[in-house]
């Protein structure tokens, strides 16, 4: 079998979340006959299939190679950091990839700002300046990214100045835009923040989950608020049939 036959086999296999056996097809063929794309493709099913460690074992192996890195390369690797919450190693890994004058991208950068939760949040920040240093065009992943980011380290406030500038950019917010921006309202007991991004998506006709509605009323209630918790509730209940399910949990 030949690298290029090998690599499209353990694509597909990747596709259909199937690691065991891309690696079964990496395994069989020749060291010498394995390129870059091999290896990615290999990394990349592993990862896919959430199985971080294998990824990060085959970046290190093309690393130890003679072949040259690619843009792919890296963009996989850092993606597993994210599934081992492994921030500083992403981080590193930028920083590698610069080293290698390897060209970066929007996708690299998001997977990069998605493990910064376990950082400081200004981390996210900077990491978006570089986007834009590097003319790079940031999306509303970058926002979403960072708007967790900020969640994560309690800073709801800067959250929603995020959710503000990605509006003056004309990016469009979707659902889980909102939800990540409840749930750090909720987070720093700020209720009326929680109703106001409600209040938002419904004016924005983006369709609210019963994880908006959750998180809206659990705000609430944390702040002692249940009146406004309990309205909330009433006023969804019977619209949205899915919200009949919270009942069970009450």
């Amino acid at each position: 079998m030949s690298a290029f036959a090998a690599t499209s086999a353990i694509s597909r296999c990747g596709r259909q979340l199937q690691w065991q056996q891309a690696l079964e097809i990496f395994w069989q063929l020749p060291e010498a006959a394995a390129d870059t794309a091999l290896y990615n493709a290999a990394s990349a099913a592993c990862e896919r299939a959430g199985h971080w460690q294998r990824a990060l074992e085959l970046f290190s192996g093309l690393l130890a190679s003679a072949l040259r890195l690619d843009r792919i390369s890296y963009s996989t690797a850092i993606r597993a950091c994210r599934r081992a919450g492994a921030a500083g190693a992403a981080l590193h890994l930028l920083t590698q990839m610069r080293a290698a004058g390897v060209e970066s991208d929007v996708i690299v950068y998001n997977a990069a700002i998605s493990t910064m939760g376990q950082l400081p949040w200004q981390e996210s920040l900077r990491l978006m300046a570089e986007m834009e240093a590097s003319l790079l065009q940031l999306d509303i992943i970058t926002y979403n990214s960072s708007i967790d980011v900020c969640g994560e380290n309690s800073e709801w406030r800067i959250s929603l100045l995020l959710l503000d500038d990605a509006a003056h950019r004309k990016l469009q917010p979707d659902a889980i835009t909102y939800n990540t921006a409840i749930s750090c309202c909720e987070d720093g007991e700020v209720w009326q923040q929680a109703l106001r991004m409600l209040d938002e998506m419904q004016q924005k006709h983006i369709r609210a989950d019963v994880f908006s509605y959750s998180t809206a009323i659990s705000a609430c209630g944390k702040c002692f608020y249940w009146q406004e918790a309990l309205v909330l509730y009433a006023s969804e209940c019977w619209r949205r049939p899915w919200m009949k399910a919270l009942k069970a949990t009450w």
